[in-house]
């Protein structure tokens, strides 16, 4: 699949997704990894069902969306250590670090046969 194929596939499925995470997600357990937050891991969980696994693109946009608000979170707990709870907006994610981290994963021996497609 050429380069600009690939971006516009990955726009569209970003804008396809994204409307399925809710607005805003209230994160409780700002620990250091936030693997026991149920805020995000609920949101995560919801989306990944609603979507399901028929589209491999859709599904590995849901990752990516995970991985991006986690790495958001982290990196505001990091400027405010002493923060124990916080609100984000999957729908504030920026595109262009969505794409790269598509790009990123998508370029992964998991996910490459993607790029096959026509």
């Amino acid at each position: 699949m050429e380069n600009k194929k690939v971006i516009s596939q990955i726009n569209r499925t970003f804008h396809n997704v994204i409307i399925e995470w809710p607005e805003s997600i209230l994160i409780e357990n700002c620990n250091k990894n936030l693997r026991n937050d149920a805020g995000l891991r609920s949101a995560w969980d919801k989306v990944e069902n609603t979507i399901g696994i028929d589209d491999p693109w859709k599904e590995l946009m849901v990752w990516v969306i995970y991985k991006s608000l986690h790495a958001k979170v982290l990196k505001i707990k990091q400027s405010n250590p002493d923060l124990s709870v916080m609100k984000i907006s999957p729908r504030s994610l920026i595109i262009d670090d969505i794409l790269s981290n598509y790009i990123e994963v998508l370029n992964s021996e998991e996910w490459n046969f993607l790029l096959d497609e026509e």
